[in-house]
């Protein structure tokens, strides 16, 4: 059965870690804390995967549900959410090279 906005709101602590199920892989992680994790099941190439979307209350059901809408079109196509998401975070957004140029360029001094 599909999670309820206020089923994820006050979800209870407990002493261990749970997951509250929305369907379609989706869970939340209700951590002793009290702190809730969107999370993600799913099989890519026969391996079990787990892909964290965010904390709720940042991340709300709504949006939490349509994150896995992406990620199972982007599995549907044959690639895999997680490394997509790894490819992204290690491309830097400004090289070294960028740095270097405008107008840093005319105090080089190329005489030593």
């Amino acid at each position: 059965m599909p999670l309820k906005e206020l089923e994820v709101k006050y979800a209870p602590r407990r002493q261990r870690p749970y997951k509250l199920s929305d369907g379609g892989g989706l869970h939340v992680l209700v951590q002793p804390n009290g702190s809730k994790l969107w999370r993600l099941k799913y099989r890519f190439n026969g391996k079990e995967k787990l892909l964290s979307f965010g904390k709720y209350p940042d991340v709300t059901l709504a949006t939490a549900r349509a994150k896995r809408g992406e990620a199972k079109a982007l599995l549907a196509d044959g690639v895999d959410p997680a490394a997509l998401r790894q490819a992204e975070q290690k491309e830097p957004s400004v090289g070294f090279g960028d740095c270097l140029t405008g107008s840093t360029m005319p105090f080089r001094r190329h005489d030593r």
